[in-house]
């Protein structure tokens, strides 16, 4: 890290927030209304979830147990990040296809094989309680 540069600036937050279908699909439209009554566009790295199979998906252990795995050794493969986690790569494969669909991981080509990837530093959960 460059002297000037201060933590936040380097580390990037995933929010990841839970949503009733109607309501997810609103807002996409209110960003466009926003923008174009002159307010700037909300760059936060944001995945939505709208079933709660799918909130229960980034909760998990073995989501937290796949997504700690890669960040911390940067896997090659998928047959490599099942060898970290000491799970079958079917199994994990399952995993990290349903993980990327969601939006939590993205896997990489390279030679044959897909690298799984975690590009955020933290993830960041809004699940919203009903008043």
């Amino acid at each position: 890290m460059n002297e000037n540069e201060t933590e936040s600036e380097t580390e990037t937050t995933l929010h990841v927030k839970y949503m009733e279908p109607d309501e997810a699909l609103e807002q996409p439209l209110e960003g466009i209304r926003s923008m174009k009554e002159g307010d700037e566009a909300d760059d936060t790295p944001m995945v939505v979830v709208t079933t709660k199979d799918d909130l229960t998906r980034v909760t998990r252990d073995t989501t937290i147990d796949l997504i700690n795995a890669i960040a911390e050794h940067e896997p090659e493969s998928i047959r490599e990040t099942a060898r970290l986690v000491d799970r079958s790569p079917i199994d994990v494969k399952k995993n990290l296809d349903e993980l990327e669909r969601i939006g939590l991981i993205r896997l990489e080509e390279e030679g044959g094989a897909k690298r799984p990837v975690v590009w955020y530093d933290t993830l960041d959960l809004e699940v919203p309680v009903p008043a």
